[in-house]
């Protein structure tokens, strides 16, 4: 019953480590984007647009990506993943993670599309890795799963 037991553990462990790792952004790789770009996918099709900026809404901060590839993106982020507000926790040239999930509690993602409803991690979830940067830039990664009604999409992207 032990060596059951540990295995179980082990097989837990490995799993979590594989499949949790191809959805972190702690590998946020931007040596590929340039400043107000954001380089991605949705469904595994290439997403791509310039123009992208931030701006503070209270203690929330908001990413915007512009349309592009017939889809643009808003974000909103309001805690960490230590329920901290993102005023207060995004500090210079620290990496800050944030938890997305149905609750919206840490912040959500929206994406629309040119027509139809839009997607949002509200029905669904993801993870945001966010840097503001000593030159008052921000970057980024983020991996979601959102959802408008019955259908659903995978988005993928980086950007500073």
């Amino acid at each position: 019953m032990l060596r059951l037991s540990a295995y179980l553990s082990f097989l837990a462990t490995f799993s979590c480590l594989t499949s949790c790792a191809s959805n972190s952004t702690d590998n946020c790789d931007l040596s590929s984007v340039t400043a107000g770009q954001l380089l991605g996918s949705i469904d595994d099709a290439n997403w791509s647009t310039s123009g992208v900026s931030y701006v503070w809404s209270g203690s929330s901060l908001m990413v915007n990506a512009p349309s592009a590839v017939g889809y643009w993106m808003s974000a909103v982020l309001q805690k960490d993943d230590s329920a901290v507000p993102i005023d207060e926790s995004l500090t210079a040239e620290e990496p800050l993670q944030v938890t997305l999930d149905s609750t919206g509690a840490t912040g959500w993602i929206t994406i629309y599309p040119e027509s139809g409803s839009s997607y949002t991690t509200k029905s669904g979830g993801g993870s945001f890795s966010v840097t503001l940067n000593a030159d008052d830039t921000l970057s980024g990664c983020f991996t979601v799963d959102a959802a408008s009604g019955d259908e659903s999409l995978n988005a993928t992207g980086q950007f500073i």
